[in-house]
């Protein structure tokens, strides 16, 4: 059984039945038939029926808020910002639907062109940071390309995911097209024994190793969202109190759970002070508590472990050198709360600069230059996103021209941005296209042997 847990209060939401290897392989075989019958169908009949999946997201929006809220500990503000922005992903994504053909020129009385057949039956493993905005980026483009889906959510989202499950199927999207597998890493390795024709995986990137690894000798198209480190430089002339407010909500939206979070934070050492002040009194407006409040903009995070982990990290750095201007310590009691976290005079020695945090903490280190910002932001081995705050374009497009991530921002950061993000190295590989979830038939077609 699989225990949903609310991590505010600790206290059981649910038990769910696992899937096991049986289970999953009945799913699989059921899917592989039912591909075929959905994959027959128009586009137009799928998209109708997709189409009906994101009206019935709009419609019950803040149920399903209340619903993540409860499981993941997403502020509910937040939470119905995730569900509004996934059911317009659905209206826009349909809007701007291509038939994915590509016709060739005809010769010698012959024609020629490309057809996009979807690859099969595919498996998508999915996080709890964002189920909806996450899960749908990936299932409705596989859903409406005439794939069958199985979908395994995060554990720690699981009730989410049978959410999801359960509007696919009000919609009219067939049973034996969509398939919700309930279980944690042990039901995923599972999953990836079954000959599914592609892997969509997100999540963190011991976990995306592993799954590569396992996939190596499968000549399958795999994509893989994992974790992020992301850098911020907020130059000489940026001004520091707007800069310090949009960078700190940045790193504190979703209590810091979000592969795009901003964790790290160079500021030029002309306007350091500035800007530090400016992020203390920012977070000192935050309000930390029961996220089914309105007025709640930091909730628990997801688990014991991930506290575990922040707690190491901040002691780690105190004890290298580092100054705590705010929190640095669970808040105790019920729940996984972390008080919000400021800390300084860090380096790059420590774990808090290096290893990927997902909690609410925020670290500023004072640089000299631009050269000297450059050359820490880089040094990384995740390269998801990178941001730069300046008053000037020429600059911001150098400076984020010279760094190895998926995604750049000028005077801005990933806070609520809902599409996938495409992430280098340790941040994993792939696109958002929707080619990624069908494979190319070139056809040349001749009328008469000459």
């Amino acid at each position: 059984m699989l225990e949903c847990t609310n991590p505010t209060t600790g206290e059981i939401l649910e038990r769910l039945t696992t899937d096991d290897r049986r289970t999953i392989h009945e799913y699989f075989q059921h899917l592989r038939m039912g591909q075929k019958r959905w994959g027959m169908l128009s586009q137009a009949e799928r998209a109708e029926r997709v189409k009906t999946f994101g009206q019935l997201i709009d419609e019950q929006h803040k149920d399903l808020a209340k619903l993540l809220s409860m499981e993941v500990g997403k502020p509910i503000v937040q939470a119905r910002e995730e569900i509004q922005r996934s059911a317009q992903f659905v209206e826009n994504y349909l809007a701007a639907l291509s038939d994915g053909s590509a016709e060739g020129v005809p010769r010698n009385g012959s024609s020629a062109h490309i057809e996009r057949e979807p690859l099969g039956v595919i498996a998508h493993i999915s996080t709890w940071s964002s189920p909806w905005q996450i899960g749908l980026h990936n299932l409705v483009p596989a859903l409406l390309s005439g794939n069958a889906v199985l979908y395994k959510p995060s554990e720690r989202a699981a009730l989410n995911g049978q959410a999801i499950g359960r509007l696919l199927k009000e919609a009219g999207i067939p049973e034996d097209a969509f398939a919700v597998i309930i279980g944690d890493g042990y039901v995923g390795d599972f999953l990836l024994d079954e000959r599914v024709a592609g892997v969509f995986f997100t999540g963190s990137f011991c976990t995306g190793r592993m799954i590569s690894e396992k996939l190596a000798t499968r000549l399958i198209p795999r994509q893989m969202e994992l974790g992020g480190k992301d850098g911020v430089y907020i130059c000489d002339d940026a001004d520091p109190e707007v800069a310090a407010r949009v960078v700190t909500d940045g790193a504190f939206y979703n209590c810091g759970q979000n592969c795009f979070s901003v964790e790290r934070v160079y500021v030029h050492e002309t306007v350091y002070q500035r800007v530090v002040e400016a992020t203390c009194e920012r977070v000192a407006s935050y309000k930390m508590g029961d996220p089914l409040k309105p007025d709640t903009f930091l909730g628990p995070m997801i688990g014991k472990e991930q506290l575990g982990a922040l707690e190491y990290q901040v002691a780690d750095a105190l004890q290298k050198g580092a100054q705590v201007l705010a929190g640095g310590r669970a808040k105790g009691g019920k729940g996984y709360f972390f008080e919000p976290t400021i800390l300084t005079e860090v380096d790059h020695r420590m774990l808090v600069m290096r290893e990927e945090t997902s909690g609410p903490a925020i670290a500023l280190q004072r640089v000299g230059d631009d050269g000297e910002a450059v050359a820490l932001l880089a040094d990384s081995q995740y390269g998801m996103t990178a941001s730069v705050f300046t008053a000037s374009h020429k600059r911001a497009a150098r400076l984020l021209g010279e760094l190895d991530v998926g995604t750049v921002y000028w005077n801005d950061c990933g806070t609520r941005d809902p599409r996938p993000c495409m992430g280098r190295r340790h941040s994993g590989f792939g696109a958002e296209e929707r080619e990624r979830f069908t494979r190319p038939k070139a056809w040349f077609m001749k009328p008469t042997i000459a």
